[in-house]
């Protein structure tokens, strides 16, 4: 039986109709899986730093570090004697070291590790985060969630923590003295602008002959 040139024609339109169909409805499925897999990609978290607060030079990472420098985890930090330094970790907690300290820190979203070699630090840690501090030798330390966790490399060591309490008030009374700063800054240009304003305007009664040159009749 011989299929006549209109019927080839319809047959080869419909094949091409039915092979574009799939290949559009493959394209679709393509891109809705790819689509998919975006969404449920978790985000990358942020990452943490501290800041420091020192009462003078400290060294991080062997290179002279200064108070509002950044801290990075695996920072290696020592201070130097009769210097006290204190890095706030953001909604961590807080680590104070006294004079003659010589430590590693790390520290993540939920967590902060310490390793103490030489001096004493006061590690406080916020509700929910785990801190250890691991000691010269080779003991674990765990600071609970709103308590402070006072020691040392040596066992002698009372001095040295009053050095690092002592970093740790200069810290608090260093973020007033910058609050105060700045607002005696705000009042004295508040003033500079109102006494400028009397100035400015005269403080005399107007005069009433604006032109001396020309007296009045």
């Amino acid at each position: 039986m011989t299929i006549r040139r209109p019927m080839v024609r319809v047959l080869t339109m419909l094949i091409l109709i039915v092979s574009l169909a799939s290949f559009q409805v493959n394209a679709n499925l393509t891109k809705a899986a790819s689509n998919k897999r975006a969404a449920v990609m978790p985000k990358a978290a942020a990452p943490i730093t501290g800041r420091l607060t020192a009462d003078g030079p400290v060294t991080v990472n062997g290179n002279q570090a200064r108070t509002g420098d950044t801290i990075f985890p695996g920072a290696v930090i020592e201070t130097p004697a009769n210097v006290g330094a204190t890095i706030q970790l953001c909604a961590l907690g807080q680590l104070d070291l006294s004079p003659n300290t010589n430590l590693t820190l790390n520290f993540d979203q939920e967590n902060i590790r310490g390793e103490l070699f030489k001096g004493c630090v006061i590690l406080s840690a916020n509700r929910g985060v785990n801190a250890v501090l691991k000691l010269a030798n080779g003991e674990w330390l765990r600071a609970e969630a709103g308590q402070a966790l006072n020691t040392c490399a040596a066992d002698n060591c009372a001095a040295l923590l009053a050095g690092a309490r002592s970093a740790r008030n200069n810290a608090s009374a260093s973020s007033r003295d910058n609050r105060r700063r700045y607002g005696m800054a705000f009042l004295w240009a508040g003033l500079g602008t109102l006494t400028g304003s009397l100035i400015g305007g005269g403080g005399g009664s107007p005069s009433l002959n604006p032109s001396p040159s020309a007296p009045q009749q």
